[in-house]
């Protein structure tokens, strides 16, 4: 690993931020949406090296903290959609926008493991429905991904 790039990059992320904030204020969702994203290409970019992951996290609570401290002082309120695309886009597609393909394909497993194995002991054939759903969006996400292999 070299750390010089590391730290040079996290240079160029930082004067990238002030740039976007001259265009879409930290209390903005356009803003949150090109933080988490910038900073998840940033982990990628380094293979989710522990130390690289936890001064991404140290760059996410900052600005967490400023917005909070904005927030306290009465400025304009993050609106809780911030996870909606610009054509209104669900929380999916966030997640598979922003996240390292095997946490997407992790997190539809994960959901289908949680409502098939608690169906019986909770919410019946609710449960399988949801079970069923997060299925059928990882076969999506999957159809998506071969089809962008093939263009």
């Amino acid at each position: 690993m070299n750390w010089n790039d590391v730290f040079q990059d996290i240079q160029k992320w930082m004067a990238a931020s002030n740039e976007v904030m001259r265009t879409y204020p930290l209390t903005s969702s356009e803003y949150w949406r090109w933080l988490v994203g910038s900073l998840g290409h940033l982990e990628q970019k380094y293979n989710s090296h522990p130390l690289v992951v936890n001064l991404c996290i140290a760059l996410f609570d900052y600005q967490d903290r400023n917005y909070k401290a904005m927030e306290s002082e009465g400025m304009s309120k993050l609106r809780l959609d911030y996870y909606k695309g610009k054509n209104g886009d669900d929380l999916f597609w966030f997640f598979e926008t922003f996240l390292p393909k095997q946490w997407v394909i992790g997190f539809y497993v994960l959901n289908v493991i949680k409502y098939v194995v608690r169906h019986e002991g909770k919410n019946g054939v609710e449960d399988l429905g949801k079970a069923k759903t997060y299925v059928e969006r990882l076969v999506e996400f999957e159809k998506g991904e071969a089809d962008e292999k093939k263009s």
